[in-house]
This record gives C-alpha cells, structure tokens and sequence, in this order.
C-alpha cells in the first residue's frame, strides 16, 4: 500500500464531514442556537424585559455571526461583532454582548454542537466602560435634611408615602413602584418582596 492510497481513504471522511457540516449549518448557525437559547431563557421564566434585552444584544451579533456554523466562528470573528458596537462608544453594551454571547457558546457546548467558548480569549480585550459614582448623601446631617424636605413635600400623599419608604427601606424603584398591599405584614412590620 502506498502513501498515496492512504490520503486518498482519510481524505473521504474527511469530505463527508465538511458536507455535513455545510447541510447542517443553517441547524448550527449562531442565530439558530441563539434562537433556542432565547427560547429555554423564556421557559425558564425569565422577566419580559431581560428576554427582551437579550435579543436587543444578540441583534448586534447577528451580521457578522448570524449566518455561521458556531463551531466555525473564532475570537476574532466575535471581536469584530463586538468592535461593531464599541465603535459607537457602546462600552457597556459590548461588554454585555460579550457576556450573552459566551451564555449562547455555553449553551451550544452544553448540546453538543460547539467544542469551545471563545468570548473566554477575550477577556480584557475591550474598553472598560467609565463608571460615574451616583450622588449619594453621607452626612448625617444633610441626611436629617433630605428627611424634612419629604416631611414637607408639597405633592400627592402616595408620592410622599413613597419618598419615605425610598428613604427608609433602600428599595430599587421598580420593587416599591410594582408593591402590593398583600406584600406588606403590618403586625410584624415585614416587606415580603417577591422574586
């Protein structure tokens, strides 16, 4: 047996795969398991607004990942999706988009049709995003102050309610703008806030 009758009998396999791999591309394209990650975050119940977040992010990969096998798609292909949004001085949303991408990789790994996450090659690869310190008061006395101002404000007794309970408890906005009487025990004074 010759060298040459050996390549050619590893050389078919070879051909049958990359035939394969072409038939089941548009199956194992980025947007189609990006699609289905969507899908099992939505059964998993996940809030309506981080879905929606999630495809506003992957909508940003699409053009230059959408069309391509994910086991074809290397570093550099992701870099270029996530240059894309960094461009427009996006840095956080890069950053989130490379997050969502690595979930969609993990995701392809976990069903067997990718072998690696390359987003982890790209740690450290974009602009950090400028963080602003929000204002914050920590002097008690100016403290003491903010709390006579709500004492003292002048508009609709719910807001006052809620300005008082911002002040007190910490709340994020939208936990105590979406509260529920049926969230409040009065007897042991506890806010049950739901997940």
């Amino acid at each position: 047996m010759a060298l040459s009758d050996v390549k050619c009998r590893n050389a078919r396999p070879a051909s049958k795969l990359l035939k394969l791999r072409k038939v089941g591309s548009t199956k194992d394209s980025f947007r189609s398991i990006a699609e289905e990650y969507v899908d099992k975050l939505k059964k998993e119940g996940r809030a309506d607004r981080t879905i929606t977040k999630v495809k506003w992010l992957l909508d940003f990969a699409y053009p230059t990942c959408g069309h391509k096998c994910i086991r074809d798609i290397d570093a550099a292909t992701i870099l270029a999706a996530l240059r894309s949004v960094e461009v427009r001085g996006r840095y956080e949303s890069a950053r989130r988009l490379r997050s969502t991408i690595g979930s969609v990789f993990r995701y392809a790994i976990a069903t067997a049709r990718a072998d690696t996450d390359p987003t982890s090659a790209l740690r450290g690869a974009l602009i950090r995003p400028i963080v602003t310190p929000r204002a914050a008061i920590t002097d008690p006395k100016a403290l003491g102050g903010l709390l006579r101002a709500i004492e003292t404000f002048d508009g609709q007794p719910p807001t006052r309610a809620a300005l008082r309970l911002m002040a007190l408890l910490f709340p994020r906005p939208g936990e105590l703008r979406a509260a529920e009487w049926g969230e409040f025990d009065f007897e042991s004074s506890v806010w049950t806030i739901p997940e």
